[in-house]
């Protein structure tokens, strides 16, 4: 997917790892990405560059700043960009807190997750899908 108008986006991830993942599969798509290490450096960087931005993912639980705080926070300033809320773990709290702010959509795969962030007007919170239960009468077999 190389998109005609590709987009600027700000991405909140204190784990390296997954920055970059996420930078790697959003760049090979055409996307321009800078990475910042927390919700307080997101804050900053929009704040500072308030059009900047077409697009601000961040994930929930980072130090000094969190998902939900830097989204409320990011309601009193000038960035009209959409944002996407990646978690792998959030309490009821936590998800109630982002449905309140608006969040309403729950993906179950990345592609989806993708496909959806990149095209939709709407903002997102992401999560893992819940695992596959196995069946009550379900064996293990050995190799």
């Amino acid at each position: 997917m190389n998109p005609s108008n590709p987009l600027n986006i700000l991405l909140a991830e204190d784990e390296c790892s997954v920055a970059f993942s996420i930078s790697f599969a959003l760049k090979a798509d055409g996307h321009k990405i800078e990475i910042v290490n927390d919700g307080e450096e997101a804050l900053s960087e929009i704040t500072r560059k308030p059009g900047a931005f077409d697009l601000l993912i961040t994930d929930h639980s980072m130090p000094r700043m969190n998902g939900v705080e830097l989204v409320k926070q990011l309601r009193d300033t000038a960035f009209r960009g959409k944002i996407v809320v990646l978690s792998a773990h959030l309490s009821a709290e936590n998800r109630a807190a982002y449905l309140t702010l608006g969040w309403i959509r729950w993906f179950r795969s990345r592609s989806t997750f993708m496909n959806c962030a990149l095209s939709s007007g709407k903002s997102a919170t992401v999560r893992q899908p819940p695992r596959k239960r196995r069946p009550p009468n379900y064996k293990h077999r050995k190799s």
